[in-house]
């Protein structure tokens, strides 16, 4: 593994990162016994019962022992019992009917429930792939159109400062003002278009978009000491899935920007079979001071998580600081299939 200290990135093709799992949630405990089981039993105690009633003379003895008690008509008893044992038979019948009645409503919930999330999970992967695509159109039309009229205006300005010998020190002020404000909005537009459209993920594959990212985030907070950690081989995943990565790992620093105050931020990016885990971990406040809106921030990563039918865990550290964590599936692509 190579590492390189302080706001260094390090890459490595081993299995050091290995985020600890959620608990899964406590399952019911199933009763012991099926329903033959419990047929045979009941069936075994009455029949147990007849046999040993008949081998000692049970009732003759009950009724000679409770002769001087009249009064109770015990005599009566037996077919009360079984007018009683009857009607709780029937009742178990009727209870029995409803109960799979219910279990086959809550089986229908739970379809109609599974269909209704692989929709919304459809309506998000179609509500991302719109919004990246308009990304996409909006990027290139800044890049296309208002980068030509910006270079035009910049290389007109550097005509008219080469040929302003003579003219007066106001004229050429201005004009190198105009050569200054022009570069200056087509830095910007340029930060623009590639916050729209990461440009190298494109040219350049995961890896490297994740390490020019990081780069302009040094740019941006030199006291900010970022680490990076690239674990297996992160090529070859389809559009979807690279565009879900980055831009985990591009709003979590944004958050970190805005409400962590960190000093130290470390984004690791594995490959785990068919899973891709993405962790970053900063050491500031455990929390943003105000909720997010919903649809951006963690919501908006949560949603990116789910489309692609990964998991995403947000939280404090027990240590301290705050983490953010996504598992993503690899969806094989033809070449892998």
């Amino acid at each position: 593994m190579a590492m390189v200290a302080g706001n260094g990135i390090s890459r490595s093709m081993d299995s050091s990162f290995s985020p600890t799992p959620a608990d899964p949630a406590p399952r019911p405990t199933r009763p012991a016994g099926s329903a033959g089981r419990d047929l045979a039993l009941a069936v075994g105690a009455g029949v147990l019962t007849v046999f040993i009633g008949a081998r000692f003379n049970l009732g003759e003895r009950l009724l000679h022992g409770l002769s001087g008690a009249e009064f109770l008509q015990l005599d009566e008893w037996p077919l009360a019992m079984l007018v009683t044992v009857i009607a709780l038979l029937w009742f178990v019948v009727r209870r029995a009917r409803m109960t799979v009645y219910a279990l086959a409503v809550a089986e229908a919930g739970e379809h109609a429930l599974a269909a209704a999330l692989a929709d919304n999970r459809r309506l998000g992967r179609e509500y991302l792939r719109v919004q990246e695509n308009e990304r996409r159109q909006v990027a290139r039309d800044l890049h296309d159109e208002l980068g030509q009229y910006l270079t035009a205006v910049k290389l007109a300005a550097i005509a008219l400062r080469t040929s302003a010998e003579g003219r007066p020190a106001r004229e050429a002020d201005a004009i190198e003002s105009i050569v200054r404000n022009t570069d200056h909005v087509t830095s910007v537009v340029s930060a623009m278009i590639r916050r729209l459209r990461p440009v190298a993920l494109d040219a350049l594959g995961l890896a490297a978009a994740l390490e020019y990212c990081l780069a302009e985030w040094r740019a941006r907070l030199p006291s900010l000491e970022l680490q990076m950690d690239c674990v297996g081989d992160l090529e070859g995943f389809d559009e979807d899935l690279n565009l879900t990565i980055y831009r985990l790992v591009q709003e979590s620093l944004t958050n970190v920007m805005k409400h962590a105050r960190a000093r130290r931020v470390s984004v690791s990016v594995a490959r785990d079979g068919g899973i891709v885990r993405v962790r970053v971990l900063n050491d500031g406040v455990t929390a943003p001071p105000v909720p997010l809106p919903a649809g951006f921030g963690l919501n908006g990563m949560r949603e990116r998580a789910a489309t692609l039918g990964g998991t995403f865990h947000a939280g404090p550290e027990p240590e301290g600081g705050y983490r953010v964590e996504a598992s993503l599936p690899i969806k094989p692509t033809p070449e892998t299939v």
